[in-house]
């Protein structure tokens, strides 16, 4: 392991400490006293970034092109996911009964991408600078949380309200 792969997982799992604990401390504790679909939107919310990830079809900004097979599928899925996201938000306001499972179908697609995108980062020894270079090690694990935080509500057994 090279010494700039260490440093970029010291710095990805110190976002995920930090990004955990305000979720422990500030957003679970107000989210699991509200009903699930106001608890699902503003987690929701902050998934609709994810469009983001078309950064990595602009090598001007990246520095250098990223091979398609990586950066064609995580853009794609960042965007799918992004978009999804605001659909189901819109579903769950409404109480539209699609609502609920929009948000698992967000869950899911936004899960598959990040272990897509960074399984296969890491076989290919992939390195993502420039500016975009702060998307794996601070934007995603706040992605990762509110997307746990997500799979957590669905599954609790709280009611869907009427």
């Amino acid at each position: 392991m090279t010494f700039t792969t260490k440093i970029v997982l010291i710095q990805l799992t110190t976002s995920v400490v930090i990004y955990s604990m305000i979720a422990a401390y500030y957003v679970w504790p107000r989210l699991k006293k509200m009903e699930l679909e106001d608890a699902l939107v503003p987690l929701l919310f902050l998934l609709s970034f994810r469009y983001i990830g078309l950064v990595f079809f602009l090598p001007e900004i990246l520095g250098s092109p990223l091979p398609p097979i990586w950066a064609t599928p995580v853009g794609l899925g960042d965007m799918i996911t992004g978009v999804l996201s605001l659909v189901a938000i819109l579903s769950l306001r409404s109480r539209n009964p699609i609502g609920i499972g929009l948000t698992w179908i967000v869950a899911v697609i936004g899960t598959l991408d990040f272990l897509y995108g960074y399984s296969v980062a890491i076989a290919m020894k992939l390195q993502i600078g420039g500016p975009a270079y702060f998307i794996p090690i601070l934007f995603n694990p706040a992605m990762f949380v509110a997307t746990f935080l997500i799979f957590k509500l669905l599954l609790s057994k709280r009611r869907v309200a009427e």
